[in-house]
């Protein structure tokens, strides 16, 4: 734009310096001169027409660089307040994967049978907020797309952890009515194997093996979650520098940093093992002892 305004204003100004040429050098080559009236045109309407064209035309370009700084002050605003709104998505997802985590799965992982210990859960349903579509488009134009790729991942990570979740639902839900059709009220103490005689050696393989993947793929998501988030400050706090902008901070207090730690591993290791174990008469009167651990 500068250079359109600097070749109109010394096209001007050469067409005014020819003019006033013609107006001396008639005397030097005995050239007639230039008629008065002309003369006065140019020194009355040509230069003061110029003069106001040129200011009027810096103006409209000083506007325009003024819109222009504003339309791209407030397009990085937008673009904060879209990446800010997708780093809360990720924190509500987190928060929610965590409290089934630290309600229903940590205080029965140490046990031999977390399979029918961890209970049925409300939290079945994910939380409404999806990450804006915009937002990947927006961490693309950053050259980020790294960091749009670990959001993808990470929400999906938390439906898949949400569709086992309730699959296992269904599972223990339908445990509890074969146990109950028995005469056996839920909450009282239940072996393993009379848990089998009731349910089945196939459902209970199956309860087994579902009950893993749900705290397989809750340990997951919220791993990929957390390398989300930090992804995502991290590229907050590079393209958004400016002390102007209100970023997002996230810190784990310490005393929650175990929530965020793996579950410990199943003391029945594999399907193939409790399948072993559930074929075999008084089995578990070899594998716990009645003094450190009731079964139920």
């Amino acid at each position: 734009m500068t250079s359109v305004l600097i070749t109109i204003i010394t096209t001007v100004l050469t067409i005014i310096v020819i003019l006033l040429f013609q107006s001396e050098g008639s005397h030097l080559f005995e050239i007639e001169e230039l008629p008065t009236t002309t003369l006065s045109v140019i020194k009355d309407f040509i230069v003061p027409i110029s003069s106001s064209f040129g200011g009027a035309l810096l103006g409209a370009i000083g506007a325009y660089k003024l819109a222009l700084r504003k339309e791209h002050k407030d397009t990085k605003e937008d673009e904060l307040a879209l990446l800010t709104s997708t780093f809360f998505v990720l924190k509500s997802q987190l928060n929610d994967l965590v409290a089934i985590k630290k309600n229903i799965i940590m205080p029965n992982q140490t046990k031999p049978t977390r399979m029918i210990d961890i209970p049925i859960s409300v939290s079945v349903i994910s939380i409404e907020q999806r990450v804006p579509e915009k937002a990947f488009s927006v961490l693309t134009k950053y050259k980020r797309p790294s960091v749009a790729e670990a959001i993808h991942i990470a929400e999906r990570r938390y439906l898949n952890q949400k569709t086992i979740h309730s699959k296992r639902n269904d599972l223990i839900t339908s445990y509890y009515e074969y146990i109950e059709h028995e005469g056996v009220v839920i909450f009282e103490k239940l072996n393993l194997h009379k848990s089998c005689k009731i349910f089945g050696i196939n459902n209970m393989c199956q309860l087994y093996s579902i009950t893993e993947s749900f705290i397989t793929f809750t340990d997951d998501a919220i791993h990929s979650l957390l390398t989300a988030m930090k992804d995502l400050q991290e590229a907050i706090e590079i393209e958004f520098s400016s002390k102007y902008y209100v970023k997002v901070k996230f810190e784990v207090p310490k005393e929650h940093q175990h929530y965020l730690e793996p579950v410990v591993s199943p003391e029945i290791a594999s399907v193939e093992e409790l399948y072993t174990l559930l074929s075999k008469v008084g089995f578990e009167e070899k594998m716990y002892h009645p003094t450190s651990y009731k079964l139920i």
